[in-house]
């Protein structure tokens, strides 16, 4: 049977001798591979990201990751919160969520069975109060 561990470990070992014949190809015959010129020319570029990443990186602080850590906390609260909005908005606009809503609330009592013995008992002593 064919996993995705097994194709992520034929195709690793498919790269590694594919650079190994491209690195015997280079030593046989002197000449720099097409990789190798593309590297050399790309090789700035890439220091630069890396040198960017690594100033970013360095500048981070206690404060600055609280910042961003409740920065996401509250944009996942949101979208939580417009998700519950949007249920709760639509099963109010249908009479037999409607009810059950008003059930757990308490507002309405609970005269037959139907409900568990937890809701009952929330309606009993919402009503007593």
């Amino acid at each position: 049977m064919i996993t995705v561990p097994t194709i992520a470990f034929a195709v690793s070992l498919v790269g590694i001798l594919c650079m190994l014949g491209i690195k015997s190809y280079e030593v046989k015959t002197g000449r720099n591979s097409i990789l190798a010129l593309v590297s050399e020319k790309t090789n700035h570029i890439v220091h630069g990201w890396f040198s960017a990443i690594d100033a970013w990186i360095r500048s981070v602080n206690r404060d600055s990751v609280f910042s961003i850590t409740i920065l996401g906390a509250r944009f996942i609260r949101n979208i939580l919160l417009s998700i519950y909005e949007a249920t709760l908005k639509y099963a109010q606009a249908h009479p037999q969520s409607k009810k059950i809503l008003d059930m757990v609330a308490g507002k309405t009592p609970i005269k037959r069975g139907g409900a568990s013995i937890y809701l009952k008992k929330i309606g009993e002593d919402r009503l007593m109060k």
